[in-house]
């Protein structure tokens, strides 16, 4: 105990009337100020093991919330319902018309979901029609014999332009052999071509004079190439098919 500590102790002592007990200074906070902080702290863990705050107990603020509780039970069960009411929502999703967009960075101007939509298929529509496309079909030697095809399937309303072949490093097969054409017809364009040595050749080619193959159902392209002998790996083979999909046929007018 500190001087000053003694001191105020023993002037309070002096003050009492009749010799106090032991116990009666001991628990004297004004003569052991330390005794106050340890009742205080026995009392407030007594406080806790009592009574622990319950959430209906808690006040919360709920200015900024969608609800309306002031206290945290009651925040906690409208968050409860919101979720369990979105659950079992069985309302089609959002329109597209709902749904804003914004389409400061694209080329249309609309202001929401359907509108960009419509605003992009009127573009794809609007693009030229007809534009020729072309698929690519490659075929790369593995050692043995074997068949390797490939397949590129064409939409509805395509016509086949051209049809071409290209060995770019000659197969060490005995023999290679290649068929193209298409479903119901799988040697329209060429029926066992040789194409085991460094070559190329166009084996369709709609001119002038003629028309291209049209199919209004679409079709399916398929080469197919046949390696004979115990070969290697060193034979690429190419094939193209160029083809277009026109657009609706324009009717001619009698006058």
């Amino acid at each position: 105990m500190s001087e000053a500590a003694a001191t105020h102790a023993k002037a309070v002592l002096d003050s009492y009337t009749s010799a106090p007990t032991a116990a009666a200074v001991y628990a004297d906070t004004d003569v052991f100020p330390a005794q106050a902080l340890a009742a205080a702290a026995a009392a407030h863990a007594v406080d806790h093991s009592e009574a622990t705050p319950t959430a209906a107990s808690v006040s919360a603020d709920s200015t900024t919330l969608v609800g309306t509780g002031v206290t945290v039970q009651a925040v906690l069960e409208e968050l409860d319902n919101g979720i369990a009411d979105h659950l079992a929502d069985t309302v089609a999703a959002h329109a597209a018309t709902a749904i804003s967009a914004d389409s400061t960075t694209l080329v249309g101007v609309g202001t929401t979901v359907q509108a960009v939509f419509e605003e992009l298929d009127d573009a794809i529509a609007a693009v030229t029609p007809g534009p020729i496309l072309a698929r690519r079909l490659t075929f790369t030697e593995t050692a043995g014999a074997g068949t390797y095809a490939a397949s590129a399937v064409l939409a509805a309303g395509a016509a086949i332009h051209q049809v071409s072949w290209e060995t770019t490093a000659a197969w060490d097969a005995d023999t290679a052999t290649i068929d193209l054409g298409y479903t119901g017809t799988l040697t329209a364009y060429g029926n066992d071509l040789d194409v085991d040595g460094v070559a190329e050749a166009t084996v369709f080619l709609a001119a002038a004079a003629s028309v291209p193959d049209y199919f209004a159902g679409g079709t399916t392209f398929t080469a197919t190439l046949t390696a004979v002998g115990t070969g290697g790996t060193t034979g690429r083979t190419i094939v193209w098919v160029c083809y277009s999909i026109p657009p609706a046929a324009t009717a001619a007018t009698k006058s």
